[in-house]
């Protein structure tokens, strides 16, 4: 099992971070015969020029599939700044599940909505057929002006304000009460709502 070390104590890693973590770590270093292991179907395509295992895209669920497609396109877009319900899953903050589209902020009108996702798999090899319906959420572009970043773990994302405002101006209450405790728990210098 692996340990990791944490301020001299030490707690396990679960298999799926395990996992993670090394489909990480082969995005971003792109092998020079990625393209033949695709066209065979044994990588998907995040984007261009990320690559990653079929067979590790299969195995991974679908929040670290997620963190991962996020990954590659911070990974191919260093100015990637991610908000509303992408920036607070990518902070960690609980959500009720997986987000349906991964939010990214611009300060521009260009190209806003919807994205097409840039995921690919080829061949008819079992693992590729699989890999095929488990796709990204596609990419949804918001304009935020003035555009504001910080860093929220490896991801560039709004302020957690902003973020929590947003997604708590349009969440149903259940998600909303989530996200709201959530922000809470990771801020505590947040005072508490006063009683009566």
């Amino acid at each position: 099992m692996h340990t990791r070390s944490r301020g001299g104590n030490h707690e396990s890693v679960n298999t799926m971070d395990a996992l993670y973590e090394t489909a990480l770590a082969s995005v971003v270093t792109t092998r020079p015969d990625a393209y033949r292991l695709f066209a065979r179907g044994s990588a998907v395509r995040l984007r261009r020029g990320a690559y990653v295992s079929t067979e590790l895209w299969v195995r991974l669920d679908a929040a670290s599939r997620f963190r991962l497609a996020a990954a590659a396109l911070a990974w191919a877009y260093p100015d990637t700044v991610f908000c509303g319900e992408t920036a607070l899953f990518l902070r960690g903050l609980p959500v009720v599940k997986t987000p349906p589209t991964i939010d990214v902020a611009t300060a521009t009108t260009t190209r806003l909505g919807i994205r097409p996702a840039t995921f690919e798999v080829c061949g008819e090899v079992p693992l590729a057929v699989q890999a095929r319906n488990l796709a990204p959420p596609p990419i949804r572009r918001h304009r935020h002006v003035p555009l504001e970043a910080e860093q929220g773990g490896p991801f560039r994302v709004l302020p957690l304000a902003v973020t929590v405002a947003e997604v708590l101006g349009s969440a149903k209450f259940a998600r909303a009460l989530t996200i709201a405790d959530g922000a809470v728990r990771l801020n505590p210098s947040i005072p508490p709502p006063r009683q009566g």
